[in-house]
């Protein structure tokens, strides 16, 4: 009697356990950040937060990549590049000093390919004028510089882990054109193709302001650019297959140019031009099936979000809802905001994307 008591009390302790504690990891507290961005919508289901590692000084993150284990690879201005744990525990900060040829570290873009393997972009300099970037193996160890017929790109990804599909903005004697670059882990080139649009009438705000995107789907290369309103889809050689998606009709085209002399000073200013208009500031793939595409507000900082699949079709119940904050990666149905530190580390906040369209 007293054993059947027991596991009785076992037993109504075990439930009474159960269903108090909530072993669902979406019951973290939603930061207030989360509402502050309007990041509260039906379709972005919140995750959780991770904070950068306090070993490094990251208050502001420049790009951010995931890795096949769910690892953050990020480039920002006081840290370099580097790689976090899902926990945001510091695993590696990046050094090409094991490679031929070291020179000054400037990173501005880092990217995984399958297999682990890092590619980072950095900014070349008069010693090392053709040096545009250093290929890791997935040890984080320096491998070898870019090959002397690489050139960067705003925007690059990997099809495979040997070959990396990048956007570049050449302007030579004069003349410009918008090029899709492709070349071997090592940067060593491949073919480049060149690509025309709308976006040609727009060859210094493409090449100056910080915007557009890149990301492949299958065999399939999805492209931005700051000034168009739609996605371009490109074969992998580079031939134009379609252009998705509709212009929202509150965009707001950028009226003019700059002068290609002043669109290639880096330190020149956009700003105004941009100010009263809208422009395209981010393009990810979130799954094999849909895309993230936003336009920035130039005047609010804000930020009219668009979910898409690979025709062009919306995913959300509402379009263009607007948020507080650019998506600044995207990988497996999950969604990553970033919050910049203030005094402190940035954040990462991640969300898994849940279309709320009724077919």
């Amino acid at each position: 009697m007293y054993r059947r008591i027991a596991i009785g009390m076992a037993c109504l302790t075990i439930f009474l356990l159960s269903a108090c504690v909530d072993t669902n990891p979406q019951s973290e507290i939603i930061p207030a950040w989360v509402e502050e961005n309007s990041l509260n919508q039906d379709f972005l289901i919140f995750q959780r937060s991770v904070s950068v590692s306090d070993e490094l000084t990251v208050p502001y993150i420049r790009s951010l990549e995931i890795g096949p284990e769910g690892e953050f690879l990020f480039v920002s201005g006081q840290a370099g590049a580097a790689v976090l744990d899902e926990n945001g525990n510091l695993l590696q900060r990046l050094s090409p000093q094991q490679c031929p040829e070291p020179h000054t570290w400037s990173p501005y873009n880092a990217v995984y390919s399958p297999n682990g393997g890092i590619f980072v972009q950095v900014n070349a300099n008069d010693e090392q004028p053709n040096t545009w970037g250093y290929y890791f193996d997935n040890a984080y160890t320096c491998i070898t510089p870019a090959d002397s017929s690489f050139r960067g790109g705003d925007h690059a990804t990997f099809f495979d882990d040997d070959n990396l599909f990048r956007l570049h903005e050449r302007f030579e004697n004069g003349e410009h054109e918008t090029q899709l670059l492709h070349s071997a882990a090592n940067g060593r080139s491949k073919f480049f193709n060149h690509l025309s649009g709308p976006f040609d009438e727009f060859p210094g705000v493409n090449y100056r302001a910080a915007g557009g995107g890149m990301d492949i789907i299958g065999t399939e290369v999805f492209t931005a650019f700051v000034t168009e309103p739609t996605v371009f889809v490109y074969s992998l050689s580079g031939d134009l297959r379609r252009v998705i998606g509709d212009a929202p009709p509150f965009f707001r085209r950028i009226p003019e140019d700059i002068p290609v002399e002043i669109g290639m000073q880096r330190n020149s200013n956009v700003g105004e031009l941009l100010r009263s208009t809208q422009w395209v500031t981010q393009l990810h793939a979130v799954n094999q099936s849909t895309l993230v595409f936003q336009i920035m507000h130039g005047t609010e900082r804000r930020y009219a979000t668009e979910f898409y699949d690979t025709n062009g079709q919306s995913q959300l119940k509402s379009p263009w809802p607007d948020l507080g904050s650019p998506v600044r990666a995207a990988k497996d149905g999950l969604v990553y905001f970033v919050e910049r530190g203030k005094n402190s580390n940035a954040t990462i906040h991640i969300f898994r994307f849940e279309t709320d369209h009724q077919e």
